[in-house]
């Protein structure tokens, strides 16, 4: 509640205190570690512990014998594409952001995202089908048109 009440400092701490008592929630670690890579927290350790915490909410969001949430399963490969390319550069996050447009093809977030990356990376005919592809899901959108 506090995360999406606008407080996602608040929402942290509350997740660090909850991490403590059940380590295998998946939303505290996404929301621990997104909070992570939008603070000074990041640097104390490169994104190492953010990127295993993504990891593992993946992991637990994806795992078929547990109650998971493909939506928020995209959302967390989303987070651990920005950790990667942060981390490592475009090419190390790319998976994770094709495996986030694979769970939520219609997102206009997450197509432009993997646009951006293909061109990084000079796959520029993917480039183009990706933004293009974001264009026709989204035809009123003006950053979709315009890319």
């Amino acid at each position: 509640i506090l995360y999406q009440a606008g407080d996602p400092a608040g929402a942290a701490l509350y997740c660090e205190e909850s991490l403590k008592r059940q380590p295998d929630h998946p939303r505290c670690l996404y929301i621990h570690a997104v909070s992570a890579l939008s603070s000074g927290r990041w640097a104390e350790d490169g994104g190492k512990q953010a990127i295993a915490s993504l990891s593992t909410a993946i992991k637990l969001h994806t795992d078929k014998g547990k109650e998971g949430s493909p939506e928020e399963a995209a959302t967390a490969y989303f987070a651990l594409g920005s950790a990667l390319m942060r981390a490592k550069g475009a090419s190390e996050g790319r998976a994770a952001f094709e495996a986030a447009l694979k769970l939520a093809p219609h997102s206009l977030q997450f197509a432009l995202k993997a646009g951006e990356i293909y061109s990084r990376l000079g796959m520029h005919v993917k480039a183009e089908s990706a933004f293009r592809a974001a264009a026709l899901a989204h035809p009123q959108n003006a950053e979709a048109v315009i890319q």
